[in-house]
């Protein structure tokens, strides 16, 4: 049983380790600290997604909880005693999780902090309760009218109250939710759900009720916690609130931490309340010098998306935000080289992974169910769900982030957003602008004043719903039915990675060109005998790089099913995108080819200039076609600076 000393006088807390991703040694370290009666094993659903996401996950038993050392009668006198006792008390706990952490870091010889983006040491507070925050049970009664007395309280009847009440779906008013730190105390209370969903989905359903036996055994402890965490309780507010004065307001020790409060939308009011008095402080009061405090809401607490941020760029408020959607099997991380020059431009750029790909939420079965099946009905609404998806997180990020809105003054924009899409990425913008009227109202309406453009990059034609050529025209590895099954992927990577002289008839007049001729034009195969600068660019990545950038595993899980979806769900997307242009008719469409891609991407260009000729109309939306000299479908890894140069005049 692994267990940390965290004094001289044998008292020891016992810890869980995800263990140190392979062949990493730029990991960071999350230590998780638990709360009542949920003990650190609630946290192990989430170790098998650190190492693809370069974490290395700790979890800790505080005292008198499984495998840790119980207090002692002396101890926990303390708590019943005067205000003097109740914050010693509370102070030798803090201290015993600095001394785990410090033993941690010794004998574990975990990498130091190092600035790569926008990094920085973290502290993390995850939906907590209000009392850290000095607010005493009196204040908060009307969140859990069910609650138990909080003396005279029946051990049994309170953890079984306690347990189904805090691990249950709340639905709070969109108002609460979205104005969260600018509401009054009593508009906030009235907003807030006092009893959890009735008659909820098999999703919402309390989790206490969807855990098994042996799931509960792991993750809770009915008979020892109750001996601490009541008389907790009785802890004096004002011994809360002098503790989080202590912690943020004074940032003369550890001045660069940054600590982060996060909140789940649909967690008890009680959860909320906490959390909303700290915004509310922060908003209206908090002193200057004080310690830097985010607070993030995190949205259904079931499906969310990863993202890296190269953070606002330190000498403007008017700077644009750049949003990056990667293509399949390489996700976000593709974008790292281009997020280091991101301040160059005055721009911030937002790497965001899909669902399914690392730190994002995986698809479940009856998600992805429809894409096993014909019916085309139900593969369009999962399509059209993906692009909802990314729709609420760039209002999410809006919003958390305070972006800058975009602001035309004499002819010259400033400020504002644009979304790009990479390769495949491509359907899952297009869906989400395809489908702007069902999106709510007032998500068109933000949305509008922010719009900059979209600029689809390098998308294959088969992503926009292309007819698929003949092989003798166009050659693809993943049409070519002679390469052995094991072989597919690899081959795929080489031939998707290197370098293509197609003629200059078609890098030159592109639109104008009939099909015979522009088939013909296209190159067949990869240049040969290049520079070892032009080798394919997968080849040139070391393995770790590969690794860090690329999850093969989401080909079998969930891609293969995306991309076998019928075509016509596809076009027609792209075709309501070109054909309307009603909701948001700002947003510029551009869309970029690079002129060294493989055929399928040149193809994907053609196509589209095709596709404009066809269905321009007065009431459609203008698409600009670019071309990006001497590029690769890679080029953004390749080329870092060039290519943001580039998209920097586009955006």
């Amino acid at each position: 049983m692994p267990v940390a000393p965290v004094d001289n006088k044998g008292t020891h807390l016992y810890y869980e380790d995800s263990g140190s991703p392979q062949s990493s040694q730029t990991y960071t370290t999350i230590v998780a600290i638990h709360g009542t009666i949920y003990h650190g094993g609630m946290f192990r659903p989430v170790f098998p997604f650190a190492a693809e996401n370069n974490l290395r996950f700790v979890t800790v038993n505080l005292r008198d909880y499984p495998g840790s050392t119980p207090s002692s009668p002396a101890e926990l006198s303390a708590v019943l005693g005067d205000l003097e006792g109740q914050a010693g008390w509370l102070r030798d706990r803090g201290i015993e999780i600095a001394a785990f952490l410090e033993w941690f870091i010794r004998s574990e010889d975990i990498p130091q902090t190092t600035t790569v983006v926008n990094g920085g040491s973290e502290s993390f507070v995850g939906d907590p309760s209000p009392h850290p925050f000095g607010l005493g049970f009196s204040e908060i009664a009307d969140f859990a009218p069910g609650r138990p007395p909080i003396i005279v309280r029946p051990t049994q009847e309170w953890v079984e109250w306690f347990l189904l009440w805090i691990s249950s779906y709340y639905h709070h008013t969109p108002a609460t939710l979205s104005s969260f730190e600018a509401l009054s105390g009593s508009d906030f209370m009235s907003g807030c759900a006092q009893a959890p969903i009735t008659d909820p989905r098999p999703e919402e359903r309390p989790t206490l009720l969807c855990m098994s036996e042996e799931e509960r055994r792991d993750a809770l402890d009915y008979i020892h916690a109750p001996r601490s965490c009541v008389p907790m309780a009785l802890i004096d507010k004002s011994v809360f609130l002098e503790n989080m004065r202590r912690a943020l307001w004074d940032c003369s020790v550890w001045p660069h931490l940054k600590v982060t409060l996060v909140w789940c939308e649909m967690s008890p009011g009680e959860m909320l309340v906490g959390s909303w008095h700290l915004a509310k402080q922060i908003r209206e009061a908090w002193p200057d010098g004080a310690r830097r405090v985010s607070v993030k809401r995190m949205e259904n607490a079931n499906h969310f998306l990863f993202y890296e941020d190269s953070g606002a760029p330190p000498h403007t408020s008017s700077y644009v935000t750049l949003v990056l959607i990667h293509g399949a099997v390489f996700h976000g991380t593709i974008y790292r080289r281009i997020l280091k020059h991101a301040t160059n431009h005055d721009l911030r750029l937002v790497a965001v992974n899909l669902r399914d790909y690392p730190g994002s939420s995986r698809f479940t079965a009856s998600e992805l169910d429809p894409l096993g099946k014909s019916d085309k009905e139900s593969q369009a609404l999962l399509y059209k769900a993906r692009g909802h998806e990314l729709a609420s997180f760039l209002i999410w990020f809006i919003r958390n982030e305070k972006i800058p809105p975009l602001i035309t003054e004499e002819g010259k924009a400033t400020g504002g957003l644009s979304l790009l899409s990479w390769s495949w990425g491509t359907t899952m913008t297009i869906s989400m602008l395809a489908h702007a009227e069902s999106l709510p109202l007032e998500f068109q309406e933000l949305l509008d004043k922010y719009w900059r453009s979209h600029i689809a990059f390098d998308t294959p034609a088969y992503a926009l719903g292309a007819p698929t050529p003949a092989v003798e025209e166009m050659y693809s590895p993943l049409s070519d039915r002679s390469i052995p099954l094991e072989d597919v992927g690899q081959v795929t990577s080489l031939w998707v990675s290197s370098y293509f002289a197609h003629s200059q008839s078609v890098i030159n007049s592109l639109p104008s060109l009939p099909r015979d001729e522009f088939f013909s034009g296209l190159a067949k195969v990869a240049m040969p005998d290049l520079p070892a600068s032009r080798a394919p660019t997968l080849q040139r990545m070391t393995a770790a790089e590969l690794a860090e950038v690329s999850d093969p595993s989401v080909i079998d899980r969930s891609h293969l099913l995306m991309v076998s979806v019928d075509p016509s769900i596809l076009s027609d997307n792209l075709r309501r995108v070109l054909c309307k242009s009603s909701i948001w008719p700002r947003l510029r469409a551009i869309f970029v080819w690079c002129e060294m891609s493989p055929p399928e991407m040149v193809y994907g260009a053609w196509y589209m200039c095709k596709l404009i000729g066809e269905t321009q109309s007065s009431d459609g939306r203008e698409v600009v076609i670019e071309r990006m000299a001497s590029a690769n479908h890679f080029v953004m890894w390749e080329e870092p600076e060039i290519a943001l140069d580039f998209l920097a005049k586009l955006v």
